[in-house]
């Protein structure tokens, strides 16, 4: 379920993701794009772009991580911290809600509005 409170934190880990180079990702594979080339295909390799250019990025919002998981939950931090990552993620990735806000979010600083 997607709590208020889970918003700000949310935004908080948005805001401190550079998206510049996914952009420049995304749009060289646009570019390069051929007739020949599927769908699918191109949805892979903007997919690997993106993910390639957020892994690197994945330090600045370390500690924010355990906070996002601690409020999904209902739990404490320190509690959230000693969760299976993995198990956490798929769970936080199954919430359509919360993947809707991310991508919101995302979209949104992408193209430059607040």
């Amino acid at each position: 379920m997607l709590k208020i409170k889970l918003l700000p934190v949310i935004f908080g880990i948005v805001g401190k993701l550079d998206l510049q180079p996914a952009l420049a990702g995304i749009k060289k594979a646009y570019e390069a794009q051929t007739e020949e080339q599927d769908t699918e295909a191109l949805k892979t390799e903007i997919g690997f772009t993106i993910i390639d250019s957020l892994l690197p990025q994945l330090g600045k919002v370390a500690s924010d991580l355990p906070k996002l998981v601690a409020v999904y939950k209902g739990i404490s931090e320190e509690e959230a911290g000693e969760l299976d990552a993995v198990e956490e993620i798929k769970a936080l990735a199954a919430d359509a809600g919360v993947l809707k806000v991310f991508q919101s979010a995302l979209q949104a600083k992408s193209s430059g509005r607040k």
